[in-house]
């Protein structure tokens, strides 16, 4: 269970529920963020920004809490189109907050994430590649095919 807020916080008018308008602060810090660990300086560097190996290593061992994630493909077709913040990692799983205010947790295995890191740059993360907390994977190696 979530830890109950304080009664300041109560008193704040803050609830313990997770809230689209809520995470959308996290997901422009999750851009400053990406923006800094791709090197993307301006709008229109994320156009031109291309796939390469160091960007793939990069985005691998990237942090993604608070990422706008779009489930693609799935094994389960209820999971496709499932779409917003991303705000918890599990070793399978993310757990990502809908415009509908609604935590979803989608499995990663056989699954396939886009992922929007600048206006105009979308990733495909492919789930079977992320199997591991975020901690394991920022020190795992990775064969080619998780990101696209």
């Amino acid at each position: 269970p979530a830890p109950a807020l304080s009664t300041a916080a109560r008193q704040a008018g803050l609830s313990d529920r997770l809230t689209y308008a809520r995470v959308l602060a996290l997901h422009q810090l999750w851009q400053g963020y990406m923006a800094e660990l791709l090197g993307l300086q301006a709008p229109s560097a994320a156009a031109r920004h291309r796939v390469t190996a160091v960007t793939t290593q990069r985005l691998l061992r990237a942090d993604f809490h608070g990422a706008h994630m779009t489930v693609t493909r799935s094994r389960c077709p209820n999971y496709v189109g499932v779409a917003g913040v991303m705000v918890m990692e599990s070793h399978a799983t993310f757990q990502i907050v809908g415009t509908d205010d609604r935590v979803r947790r989608v499995p990663k295995a056989g699954a396939v994430f886009s992922v929007q890191v600048a206006p105009g740059a979308f990733y495909e993360l492919y789930g079977d590649g992320f199997i591991a907390r975020t901690v394991e994977r920022s020190v795992k190696k990775f064969r080619s095919g998780t990101i696209d």
